[in-house]
């Protein structure tokens, strides 16, 4: 199955994946515009890879290049690129059965496993490397992981983020840039149980993982406020906290609170001081993409991109009448 780099030879591999350009232009007209492509070279990559250059990060978001070494320009600009997924062990992999009776021009080993979660699981789902630190190990990035405990688990990945059209995959890889998909993840439901509460309830919708997923800091903000400027707000992700196990800092999962990945709604109840159970309550829920959290205050974290999932006013419950 497709994986991280392991310095392949660049010239040849960059030669092949311009033949299937050439071969499949539609395929690589979706591709060109995804986040595939654009996997070392898009802004957010490039900050974090300023802060923090591994060989360990440039493996998934350069896979054509060596990561032991500084990465190409060629090998920066296809990113994930089709040879990434398609060219492994010098064959061409594809998936069990052919979208048409036309016969290839070239060998293709078809693998039903590549048709699976496995085609995916060896860059989406991963531990921290400074497990040598750490008492116990833990993952990075666990949407493998997720799937297998979802209501979704015989669903393929491509199902959901390469539906076919015309007999072919899309290779758009529609996922968390894509406003429709991530607010058709979620169903929001809000409602005062009382004047002095809010509840907003999160239903998954079709996800065959948590959400969100992916990335250690992506989340939810969950955030309640009336006119007089009272405002609260709850994040839902994964929370991490610092420890030192064995006398270096590294990042611990101290809670999660995520949607999912179970078929379960995940209810937040928000509570309004007295003084303002009579006022209407604006409420929103917004997906974010985090690309840094100073120390431990969620708060301050830096917010890469977001995307408005729902939003709505709450008016004040009528008074009862008096007996």
């Amino acid at each position: 199955m497709p994986g991280p780099a392991e310095g392949r030879p660049e010239p040849s591999r960059l030669a092949q994946h311009a033949q299937c350009v050439a071969c499949h232009p539609v395929q690589a007209e979706q591709w060109a515009g995804s986040a595939h492509a654009q996997a070392f070279t898009a802004a957010t990559v490039q900050q974090a890879l300023e802060r923090e250059s591994r060989a360990f990060c440039r493996g998934c978001h350069a896979p054509e290049a060596d990561p032991r070494r500084p990465t190409s320009e060629a090998a920066a600009a296809v990113g994930v690129a089709c040879i990434s997924c398609h060219l492994v062990g010098g064959e061409i992999l594809a998936g069990a059965e052919p979208v048409s009776d036309t016969p290839s021009p070239h060998p293709v080993r078809r693998d039903p496993a590549f048709s699976t979660a496995r085609a995916c699981a060896s860059c989406h789902e991963f531990g921290f490397t400074d497990v040598h630190q750490r008492r116990r190990p833990q993952l990075m990035q666990s949407t493998v992981s997720e799937h297998r405990r979802s209501p979704y688990a015989d669903v393929s990945c491509a199902q959901c983020h390469m539906p076919r059209h015309d007999g072919h995959r899309d290779h758009t890889f529609a996922a968390s840039r894509d406003p429709a998909a991530v607010r058709g993840a979620v169903r929001i439901d809000a409602r005062r149980p009382t004047g002095c509460a809010v509840e907003l309830s999160l239903t998954p919708v079709g996800v065959g993982h948590a959400f969100p997923t992916g990335d250690l800091m992506r989340r939810i903000e969950l955030r309640v406020s009336t006119p007089d400027g009272w405002e609260r707000t709850r994040y839902l992700a994964k929370h991490w906290g610092g420890a030192r196990p064995l006398g270096s800092l590294v990042r611990v999962l101290v809670a999660d609170d995520r949607v999912g990945p179970g078929p379960e709604p995940r209810v937040v109840r928000f509570a309004l001081p007295r003084s303002r159970c009579d006022q209407p309550v604006r409420w929103s829920a917004r997906y974010q993409r985090v690309q840094e959290i100073p120390g431990d205050d969620e708060a301050a974290a830096v917010v890469a991109g977001e995307i408005t999932l729902d939003t709505g006013t709450l008016r004040p419950l009528a008074p009862k009448p008096s007996p």
